[in-house]
C-alpha cells in the first residue's frame, strides 16, 4: 500500500499542476465538473488516466464519484484521494488559498481579482 499511496501522491502533484488551469480554461471556472469534463481535461493535460479518480475525487460530489470511481472504503477512497490532490495543488502566491479558492477563485474573491500583496 505504501508504494501505491506514493504513486498516487506523485500523480497527485501532476494533476495539481495541470489539472485546475485546464478545467478553467476549457469549461470556466466551477468548484464542480462533470465527469465528462474531467475526462477531457486530463486527456487534454497529457495527465496519465490511470489516476483519473484523484480528478473525480478533487472535481465531482462524492455521489457522482461513488457513480463513476466505485472505490473500496479505506483503500484511496473520495475522502483519501482528496486529501493527497489537495496537498499536490500548488498555493499561488497572490492567493491565501484553500481547496475551493484553487479551484474557483471566483467563488472566493467574488467577480474582482484578488487583493494585490
Amino acid at each position: 500500500m505504501f508504494f501505491a499511496s506514493q504513486r498516487f501522491r506523485r500523480a497527485a502533484a501532476k494533476y495539481g499542476e495541470r489539472l485546475p488551469r485546464v478545467l478553467t480554461g476549457s469549461f470556466g471556472p466551477s468548484e464542480r465538473y462533470t465527469p465528462q469534463q474531467v475526462q477531457r481535461a486530463v486527456g487534454i493535460a497529457g495527465l496519465n488516466p490511470r489516476f483519473i479518480a484523484i480528478a473525480y475525487a478533487a472535481y465531482l460530489s462524492q455521489p457522482d464519484f461513488d457513480a463513476v470511481c466505485p472505490v473500496k472504503p479505506g483503500v484511496l477512497d473520495y475522502a483519501m484521494l482528496r486529501e493527497i490532490y489537495l496537498k499536490a495543488v500548488p498555493v499561488h502566491a497572490d492567493s491565501h488559498s484553500e481547496f475551493p479558492v484553487r479551484m474557483n477563485p471566483e467563488a472566493f474573491w467574488g467577480a474582482g481579482s484578488p487583493p494585490s500583496t
